[in-house]
C-alpha cells in the first residue's frame, strides 16, 4: 500500500522540495521543512525500553543500530528515507570513514555526520566490507542525533542510573588493561569473567569471613594512597589491591 506524505509530513505553505538527478546528494534541498505530525513527532522521540538499550566494555550506554532503522521506518515508512553518500569511502590509519546525508520524506535533507569503523586485515571476523557497513550504520545513528532519538544515550543522569540498575563492572583474567569491563547484569558473563568490581553487585564473591563473626579493625584491607577500605582484589595477584575510590594500585598489607 502506498504511503502518502501527508499521512507523515505536515506540508502546510511547503512544497516538495525538487532534487536533480545526480550521483551523490550534495546539497541541503529541504532542510527543516520536515515538518511531522504531532503522532509521528510523538513516536520519533519516544525513549527506547530499557530491554533496547546495552553498554560497551568501557561503559558508554547506546542503542543498536537496527533501533534506529526500525524507527525510522516505524515514522517515515520503509522506503520513504535515506542515508545517501556524501563521498568516497576514506582510510586514516585502520579507521574507515564516509560522510553520509540522512534524507527524509519528499527528498527532503534531514541531517549529515561522518560514519567511522575500524578495520584490522588480519582480522578474519571483519572484512573491508563489514567494515564499510558498520561506518555507514555509525553515521545513522550519528545523524539520528538531530532528531532526537535515543536521546537518552546522551544524558549523563540517564546513563548513571541505568547504569547503576541494569549494568556492573567485572574483572577479566584475560584482559590488556587492569581496568574493569562493563556488561549488563542480565546478559551472559564475560568468557574469562573473574568477578564483579563493585562487591555489592550480583555475582560478587561471597566473603571468606565465617559466617556471624566480624573482622577487627586492624585486619581490614586498605588503599595505601587514600586510606579507603572500598578496594578490590585484582584477580592475576591477590596481594595487589585496586582502589574504587582513587581508581590506584597497591600492594597493601592488612592494617
Amino acid at each position: 500500500m502506498e504511503t502518502k506524505d501527508a499521512e507523515i509530513v505536515d506540508t502546510k505553505g511547503a512544497a516538495l522540495a525538487t532534487i536533480p538527478e545526480r550521483e551523490d546528494f550534495h546539497g541541503y534541498a529541504g532542510v527543516a521543512t520536515v515538518a511531522l505530525l504531532p503522532d509521528k513527532a510523538e513516536a520519533l522521540v519516544k525513549p527506547f525500553p530499557d530491554e533496547a538499550l546495552d553498554i560497551l566494555p568501557t561503559g558508554e550506554v547506546y542503542v543498536s543500530q537496527v533501533h534506529y532503522r526500525r524507527r525510522l521506518n516505524e515514522v517515515f515508512g520503509p522506503g520513504s528515507w535515506a542515508l545517501v553518500p556524501r563521498g568516497p569511502f576514506a582510510m586514516n590509519g585502520t579507521t574507515i570513514t564516509r560522510e553520509y546525508a540522512l534524507v527524509g520524506p519528499g527528498g527532503r535533507f534531514i541531517s549529515e555526520a561522518i560514519g567511522e569503523a575500524e578495520y584490522q586485515p588480519t582480522n578474519d571476523r571483519m572484512t573491508y566490507a563489514s567494515a564499510c557497513e558498520a561506518a555507514k550504520s555509525n553515521a545513522l545513528t550519528r545523524c539520528c542525533k538531530d532528531l532526537g532519538i535515543a536521546s537518552e544515550c546522551w544524558d549523563k543522569r540517564f546513563t548513571e542510573q541505568f547504569k547503576a540498575a541494569k549494568c556492573g563492572a567485572f574483572w577479566r583474567k584475560n584482559s590488556k588493561q587492569r581496568k574493569p569491563e562493563w556488561r549488563r547484569l542480565d546478559a551472559a558473563p564475560f568468557y574469562d569473567e573473574s568477578g564483579p568490581a563493585d562487591p555489592s553487585k550480583p555475582g560478587a564473591a561471597p566473603s571468606p569471613q565465617k559466617a556471624g563473626s566480624s573482622a577487627p579493625a586492624s585486619q581490614t584491607p586498605a588503599c595505601g594512597h587514600c586510606g579507603s577500605v572500598n578496594v578490590q582484589v585484582e584477580p592475576d595477584a591477590p596481594d595487589w589491591l585496586r582502589c574504587l575510590d582513587c581508581s590506584k594500585g597497591t600492594n597493601t598489607k592488612p592494617r
